[in-house]
């Protein structure tokens, strides 16, 4: 796809074509900033409603990551461990029953367990998160969105997530060719850093 914005609507109408297909699939959405992350869950999150996949009320919900809206149906991520409740940081899970005072979560080991919403603040949506957020995790298949930035080692990460299936999506505008690609992901992390503050029209040379 040619531009940023056109690539993640081409994700989000993948994501969701895929899920109506193989709704039993652990998916994930890799990129590398959180405002992407915050559109790719509200596009996915919205998508979902269409469907009629989230039900019952919305809840607004104090979390580690500032005021989030959860539904029944919600795919979420723990940010937080919990030994007691049997919680660990960074695993997935999805929304089953949501009351005043707790709300059961199916794990994807399926296991379930109770949280009280107004204590336990380690929710986040768990459709797509930064590349950090997917360590040591294992889903089934990933989307992986490629930005200028990219080095060695969070490539790395981002391309081995995945059990199943990967989606690749590469905006031209920010990567014209199959040679930038390579010269981008072949960057240690020490250069990329660099690279911070370079001008976008000196990225694509």
């Amino acid at each position: 796809n040619d531009t940023k914005e056109e690539y993640l609507t081409r994700l989000i109408q993948d994501w969701k074509q895929d899920h109506i297909l193989t709704p039993e699939r652990t998916c994930f959405v890799l990129t590398l900033t959180n405002a992407e992350v915050d559109a790719l869950n509200y596009g996915i999150r919205e998508s979902l409603k269409t469907l009629g996949k989230l039900t019952g009320d919305e809840w607004e919900l104090d979390t580690n990551r500032g005021r989030e809206r959860f539904m029944e149906g919600d795919r979420i991520q723990f940010t937080e461990t919990d030994r007691d409740l049997g919680i660990q940081n960074g695993a997935f899970g999805e929304i089953v029953v949501m009351h005043d005072t707790w709300w059961v979560i199916r794990q994807d080991d399926n296991q379930h367990i109770r949280i009280d919403p107004k204590t336990y603040k380690g929710l986040r949506h768990g459709y797509a998160g930064t590349i950090y957020k997917a360590q040591g995790a294992t889903l089934d298949k990933t989307y992986v969105l490629h930005a200028p930035l990219a080095n060695q080692n969070n490539t790395y990460v981002a391309l081995t997530r995945q059990t199943q299936d990967l989606g690749l999506y590469v905006s031209r505008d920010e990567t014209p060719d199959l040679s930038h690609l390579v010269r981008q992901i072949s960057r240690t992390s020490q250069h990329t850093a660099s690279l911070a503050y370079m001008t976008e029209t000196e990225l694509k040379h």
